[in-house]
Order: structure tokens, then C-alpha cells, then sequence
């Protein structure tokens, strides 16, 4: 036998060793596969190392006035929530017009309360954007991290949204808002499709790691409706204080139970807002509550409207700290219990919040607003009226979802009605963007519009 020969390893050992490296190629690729595709899984558990994404915001408040003191309280209770959480000043960006505090109607002057027992929340709250500044252009500049498209000036600090592809990001709105579109005090409104747009092109940039949502207005739910699915590919959660169809409500209005302190003419809150805040400071640590805890009692509490989530839902069942903050760091924590409300006492709807302290004060203005309320809804459904035949009337559709409306076309026909009447919509007026919604989808243009007014 040759040297070559005696040294030859016999066949199988060869095949075995080919087998050995496919094996560990199979197992490789395995692992990667799960690595990727695996849905996450996230397990809420008191020993749990705190994630390494800081916590990044957006509040705004998007009304001014005395009526709508609830908007402003709301946002200035969001931000002590997470500044008592830890989250940190600077990553908080605010939008508040700040006209209640010293407003002349404030009967306790320099101070703002979210609940009749409430402390004062305009102490400490940090104001980045106010007045004319809080607007549509601002806010989805800010959204975006666009410092070159915020103002700066004496009311607008030029601040914007900082977060990585590192970070969580909350967001929260408190307004008026109407089918597919949400109030702001100056300027234009905010579309749901410019919302949806800004929120993707930050995905798309990696601007943010996860976002969670909360919105408080009427009709909140078409903001989203149809254009944020549950097997959306963001990684985006959202709430609503209602569906795209009802009112959201205030709360700690005048005549209600419980109601604000006496010499107050206005609602403090807002119910779907309150309900999430006061659960979340019940709260020591929220490192051991889930979003779908928290959204599961907000549902409960907030009975006069549907609340509705949109987006990924695999968010949901992670912890309320990795987006509002940890333990709280206060030791004057607010202890009162949560007001339950009584389905016997006087409700108020969004839009007729405003017509509360009018009631109180001045029953001729009140009775005035009411006139002009509606002649409002008069003109409106007449101009629609005049611009389609009554055959073509009766197709309208009131019920067509967001995902099908033109906004292009939306925008131009708010505008130049508003332009023409010479007056906004307003806060009450824009409920009526489904009829210019419908118009649209009619294919009728501006021209016609402006014929028919």
C-alpha cells in the first residue's frame, strides 16, 4: 500500500464532515430567520433592566380662549406627568397658547387646575410655542425635527422634537376636532393626512424607534380611521378619545358631579384625557403597568365615547414607563380619588363647552352664539344645496371613510369658503368638513363652490 493510500480517510467520514457544515449553515440561517421575523415579545417583570431609549414629547394644546380652558389644562397636566415620572425637561416640547392663567375670567389668577382638588399645573410648565406660534406649520415642523421651518421669536423657542432611532416618542393633542381634521388656534388646521404624513416620514428617516399617540377632540378617531391599519409596517400605537362618527366630552363643568369649585365658569378637563392621567398618577411605578392596562381603564372610565387604538398593537403590551416615564419622583404625589362620572349630571359635548361660561356670565352673548351657530349650519348645507342638484344631494355621502377623501381638494374647499364667508369654520363650523369632503368626491371644484355661495 502506497503512503498516499495508507493516510486516505475512508468515504463516510468525508460525507459526514459535509453534512456537519450544512448543519451549522441551516442552524445560522434558523436563527437568523427567528432573529427577524419573530413577532417581539415583551414580558412585564419588576426586574427588568430599564430600556436604553430616552423618552422624547409633543404636547399641544390646539385652542386658546377662556371657554376652551380645558385644552391648556390638559396639556399643562401632561407635562408635570412626565416631568414627575422623570422625564426630562428638555426632551419636551409644549405648543400652549397661554391665555388662561392670567386670563380675566381666572378667578385664581397665575394658576391653571385640571381637577377641582387639583394643584396649580402653571407653575413649572415649560412653553415652547405660544400664542399665534402654536399652529399647524409649527407643529408638523417640530414633529419632523425641522429647525429651519420653526419659528423664533419671543413666543416660539425654535425647539423641536430631538429623538433618535434610539428613542420613544409620546405625543399628545388636546382640541376641537371635526371628520379628518383637527382645530388650532391661528393659522390652518391639521389634516389627518399631513399628521399621518409627518409621522411617516420620521419612521422613514429613523427618527424615532416606537411612537405612542394619545388625541382628545371630537370625531378624534378619523384622524387615523383607514389610514393607520393594525398591520401597518410603523411602529406607531395610537389612542382617540372617540370614533370617527361622535364628540369626545369635558369634564368638571359647572352642574356637573363633581363639578369645578364654584367660582369657576368653564370646564376643567376633558374625560378621556383626565381619566388617562389621573390612572397613570395612581401609579408609584409604571414600570409594572402595560398600555393596554392603562388603555383598558381609560376605555371604563371614558364612558360617553368610544376610545379607539389604531396601529401596531404589539406596542400595547409594553410598559407605560418606556413612554411616559418610570417611578414617581415627587413626594407630594396627588392623592385624589378618581371622579367618576355621574351619567345623571349635566354632559357636555366638545363643541358646546365653550357656550358654559357664556351661560353663566352673559345670557345675551350666549343666546348670540347660539343664533350664529345656526345660521352657520344654515349656510352651509344651503351652499351645498346651490352647488349640487338635489338628485345629486341625496348621494352625498356622509359616511365616506378618510382613506378616500381628497384632501387636496378638501383643503381648497375649506379655504375658499372660509375666504369668501369671510370667517372661519371655527371650532363648532368644522364639523362640517364631511360635506366638503363629500363635495369633493363629487368632483366639484372651487368655481363652483364659490357660484354657489
Amino acid at each position: 500500500m502506497s503512503a498516499s493510500n495508507s493516510t486516505k480517510k475512508p468515504w463516510g467520514a468525508g460525507l459526514r464532515g459535509c453534512f456537519f457544515v450544512v448543519a451549522v449553515l441551516v442552524s445560522v440561517l434558523a436563527a437568523s430567520w427567528v432573529v427577524h421575523l419573530r413577532p417581539r415579545l415583551f414580558v412585564l417583570t419588576s426586574d427588568e433592566p430599564s430600556p436604553a431609549p430616552e423618552i422624547h414629547a409633543v404636547l399641544i394644546a390646539g385652542s386658546n380662549g377662556w371657554g376652551n380652558y380645558r385644552h391648556q389644562a390638559d396639556v399643562a397636566h401632561a407635562y408635570h406627568v412626565l416631568r414627575d415620572h422623570g422625564v426630562p425637561e428638555e426632551n419636551i416640547v409644549t405648543l400652549v397658547y397661554d391665555d388662561i392663567a392670567n386670563n380675566t375670567w381666572n378667578p385664581r389668577p397665575g394658576t391653571i387646575i385640571n381637577h377641582p382638588l387639583g394643584r396649580d399645573l402653571y407653575a413649572g410648565l415649560r412653553k415652547d410655542y405660544t400664542h399665534e406660534e402654536v399652529n399647524t406649520s409649527n407643529f408638523l415642523a417640530v414633529l419632523l425635527g425641522d429647525e429651519s421651518a420653526v419659528s423664533k421669536n419671543e413666543h416660539a423657542s425654535g425647539r423641536v422634537l430631538r429623538a433618535t432611532r434610539h428613542d420613544r416618542v409620546f405625543v399628545y393633542y388636546s382640541d376641537h376636532g371635526a371628520p379628518g381634521l383637527l382645530g388650532m388656534p391661528s393659522g390652518d388646521y391639521l389634516y389627518a393626512d399631513q399628521l399621518m404624513s409627518a409621522i411617516r416620514t420620521r419612521f422613514e428617516n429613523d427618527g424615532f424607534k416606537e411612537m405612542v399617540v394619545f388625541v382628545e377632540a371630537c370625531e378624534s378617531g378619523s384622524m387615523f380611521d383607514g389610514l393607520l391599519s393594525h398591520d401597518d409596517l410603523m411602529d406607531v400605537w395610537v389612542t382617540t378619545a372617540s370614533n370617527p362618527r361622535e364628540s369626545s366630552y369635558g369634564v368638571y363643568c359647572p352642574g356637573m358631579v363633581p363639578a369645578p369649585p364654584k367660582e369657576f365658569t368653564t370646564c376643567l378637563g376633558d374625560l378621556y384625557s383626565v381619566a388617562w392621567m389621573e390612572d397613570v398618577q395612581s401609579q408609584r411605578d409604571l414600570s409594572n403597568e402595560s398600555l393596554h392596562t392603562l388603555f383598558a381603564r381609560v376605555k371604563r372610565r371614558t364612558n360617553l365615547s368610544h376610545v379607539m387604538d389604531y396601529g401596531e398593537r404589539e406596542i400595547e403590551f409594553e410598559p407605560v414607563s418606556w413612554y411616559i416615564g418610570g417611578e414617581w419622583n415627587r413626594d407630594n404625589r396627588d392623592n385624589y380619588a378618581h371622579a367618576e362620572l355621574e351619567l345623571g349630571s349635566s354632559i357636555v359635548e366638545q363643541r358646546d363647552a365653550d357656550l358654559v361660561h357664556l351661560s353663566m356670565t352673559d345670557p345675551r352673548a350666549y343666546e348670540a352664539q347660539k343664533k350664529k351657530r345656526a345660521e352657520m349650519d344654515r349656510h352651509v348645507e344651503e351652499t351645498v344645496g346651490r352647488a349640487v342638484s338635489a338628485a345629486e344631494a341625496s348621494e352625498l355621502r356622509s359616511d365616506l371613510p378618510t382613506s378616500e377623501w381628497d384632501w387636496a381638494c378638501l383643503r381648497r374647499l375649506i379655504s375658499t369658503y372660509e375666504r369668501e364667508r369671510g370667517e372661519r369654520l371655527g371650532d363648532y363650523g368644522i364639523k362640517h368638513s364631511h360635506l366638503f369632503a363629500s363635495l369633493c368626491a363629487h368632483g366639484l371644484d372651487v368655481a363652483e363652490l364659490v357660484a354657489a355661495m
